[in-house]
């Protein structure tokens, strides 16, 4: 049931990073993969069923992928964003709800 959510907040980051000239190595995929299932899994049921937290976790996708893009290019690594700007942003992001 959550897995809807999971691949919705995964298309939106995909789409997010290709708006900004970025795609996601493979690796990056997978991090990403996890990183949201685990905040999707520690939504509650009626977060999970809100529409207002749903949007709400939409815009904080847009915030994180735009903030992996930032480290991205401050490191001049091209265009595919990569384990190590997403891993630092990760320790960043708090209290970005509901990736911490």
């Amino acid at each position: 049931m959550r897995d809807q959510l999971k691949q919705l907040l995964l298309s939106r980051a995909i789409s997010e990073a290709r708006n900004m000239g970025y795609s996601f190595s493979s690796q990056t995929e997978s991090d990403l993969r996890e990183l949201i299932s685990d905040a999707v899994d520690s939504m509650s049921y009626s977060q999970y069923l809100s529409p207002v937290d749903n949007l709400r976790a939409l815009n904080n996708t847009d915030i994180l992928i735009r903030r992996v893009a930032e480290n991205a290019r401050s490191r001049q690594i091209g265009d595919r964003l990569d384990q190590k700007s997403l891993a630092d942003v990760r320790g960043t992001i708090c209290p970005l709800w509901p990736f911490c």
